[in-house]
């Protein structure tokens, strides 16, 4: 399949990550890493607005 390896997977590919997850009952979780630059962006555009949840 496709070589995109990412970061968080370690050393797998999206259709491996896939694949495991569905022959497994509780699958590994995969949590997106925290990136700055949106929490910085959102807390400077949108400080009025009720809908941040950062």
């Amino acid at each position: 399949m496709y070589e995109r390896y990412q970061r968080r997977f370690g050393v797998k590919t999206p259709y491996e990550v896939r694949s495991e997850a569905l022959a497994n009952k509780t699958p590994n979780q995969y949590p997106i890493a925290e990136n700055k630059r949106i929490i910085k962006y959102k807390l400077e555009h949108y400080t009025g607005s009720s809908t941040l949840t950062a």
